[in-house]
């Protein structure tokens, strides 16, 4: 194990922090921190509980911070793969939690603002229960369709369902997840009526589903599908980026479609610590996140999987959530979801 990094103490470790506070790097409440605050993260083991099933994207990321955050700070970082309800089962795990920052959660927070809308009981509250530590990476969302269906655009897609109303269907891995919602809005900007299957079993059944040609349609990262989209069993129709991505550099941006670049629901998958854990040690955890996600190692190593990696403070995040929340909450309304 390496031991933990000592920059945190000192005076001069008090001005790097300062020039890293300005440069948007380190949370502004580590500013203050001291040799006090340095000792808040008193355990040796961690565990990072990623909602979702091991391959995904949330779970890649885990187990590369898990191992450079490791050998930074002297700990065992171990990653738990909890997958079940739209992320619900493992986010209630980690809501439960003690404050002590032995428990973590990976998760994408599309899915902690949503569920209360569409879940007629959700075990917590993620504004009391859990608390932004860090967002980590964007995913940029890929419409994918079988390769047993012809179309190479989205506007094939378009054409097709206008021709053949409820021919067509996507599959989905929660309700009101980020796939379900980008759908949603796809179909509500085309008029075009398409049905969705939901998968309790998560990407395990989804995927076979997709390249078997059991579902047509399906938004999400490119991660799982690399391989497939290579075999030509699935088939990437557009990104909803601001460019084209380098995992299929070939695949138009939704502009490039002729269609609305942020027309799929965006997510920044990020870390969350229980909600009882103090201001301080999250801090602390934050600062060590920090210097893991802005590393090249880091950034190169996701570049090529579809994830857009960059780091973000607790506070800005925590906005960024009360945003989320006003957007979805309308938007839920109005595809008169019922309630699961």
């Amino acid at each position: 194990m390496v031991k933990q990094t000592t920059w945190l103490n000192g005076a001069s470790a008090i001005t790097r922090r300062a020039a890293l506070v300005r440069a948007g790097v380190l949370p502004a409440a580590m500013l203050g921190m001291g040799r006090t605050s340095a000792q808040e993260w008193g355990v040796k083991t961690v565990r990072i509980v990623v909602p979702y099933a091991p391959g995904s994207g949330p779970d890649a990321l885990a187990r590369e911070i898990a191992e450079q955050a490791g050998a930074a700070s002297g700990r065992t970082f171990i990653v738990e793969n909890r997958p079940g309800a739209n992320g619900i089962v493992g986010s209630d795990l980690v809501a439960r939690a003690g404050g002590d920052g032995a428990t973590l959660l990976l998760v994408d927070p599309l899915a902690l603002v949503a569920n209360p809308y569409v879940y007629k009981s959700v075990p917590f509250n993620w504004r009391r229960d859990l608390r932004p530590v860090a967002a980590l990476a964007d995913v940029d969302l890929f419409l994918f369709s079988s390769g047993k269906r012809p179309f190479a655009s989205v506007a094939d897609v378009v054409a097709y369902a206008k021709a053949n109303p409820g021919k067509l269907n996507f599959g989905t891995t929660g309700n009101a997840s980020v796939e379900h919602l980008s759908l949603e809005r796809l179909k509500a900007h085309t008029g075009i009526v398409v049905e969705r299957i939901p998968y309790g079993g998560g990407m395990g059944q989804l995927i076979p589903a997709l390249i078997s040609g059991e579902i047509d349609l399906f938004v999400f990262g490119p991660l799982p599908f690399i391989g497939h989209v290579k075999e030509g069993t699935v088939r990437s129709l557009a990104v909803a980026s601001a460019k084209r991505s380098a995992v299929f550099p070939a695949v138009p941006t939704l502009a490039e479609a002729g269609f609305p670049n942020d027309l799929f629901m965006g997510t920044t998958f990020t870390l969350f610590a229980p909600g009882r854990t103090p201001d301080k040690l999250v801090g602390e955890i934050s600062a060590l996140v920090a210097g893991v996600v802005n590393s090249d190692k880091f950034r190169d190593k996701f570049a090529a999987r579809g994830l857009v990696t960059r780091y973000e403070a607790p506070e800005p995040v925590m906005r960024k959530l009360d945003d989320i929340d006003g957007r979805v909450a309308p938007m839920i309304k109005a595809m008169s979801l019922s309630l699961v």
